[in-house]
């Protein structure tokens, strides 16, 4: 589970990055803005938005053991 969100999240990152980097190399308006400086920030977030769901996937699936304060299992949370 672990290698598969790594390698999802570092693959959507890459295709961002050289798709958003191709597409304003071919605009003549974009290529002269600062445009180019945000497509490390916008490569990270798509990578943070696919990496997240896939690390939490069995929490989100399963929920949330709930415990007392003395650590005693009251049982598991779908909400949470």
């Amino acid at each position: 589970m672990l290698a598969e969100a790594c390698v999802s999240a570092t693959a959507a990152s890459c295709i961002v990055a050289v798709g958003m980097n191709k597409f304003i190399a071919r605009s003549p308006t974009l290529s002269k803005g600062m445009i180019g400086r945000f497509v490390p920030l916008i490569a990270v977030a798509s990578a943070n938005c696919i990496n997240i769901p896939l690390m939490r996937q069995v929490e989100l699936k399963e929920g949330i053991t709930v415990h007392t304060k003395d650590k005693t299992e009251i049982g598991k949370s779908e909400a949470a």
